[in-house]
């Protein structure tokens, strides 16, 4: 019945400090990434997945972390 765009940019603010729980949520993401890889190495080498976190929580702690995520919502119905 209709779809739209849901996308979600997280950044810091001007002093690179990320306002309300922004820091937060990056961190979950970056955990949820983890978490989903880090026993898949038919997906991702172990040592990449180290390095490459590792550099995304140096980024999150410097206040140089951006997240972009474009998404799409949609709404049906049941054809019943």
């Amino acid at each position: 019945l209709a779809a739209g765009s849901s996308d979600w940019v997280v950044h810091p603010a001007w002093d690179g400090n990320y306002p309300a729980d922004e820091a937060y949520f990056l961190r979950k993401i970056l955990d949820t990434i983890r978490d989903a890889l880090r026993d898949r190495p038919d997906w991702v080498e172990p040592a990449d997945l180290a390095d490459w976190l590792a550099v995304r929580c140096r980024q999150l702690a410097a206040g140089d972390l951006v997240y972009i995520a474009h998404q799409l919502d949609f709404a049906g119905r049941s054809p019943g």
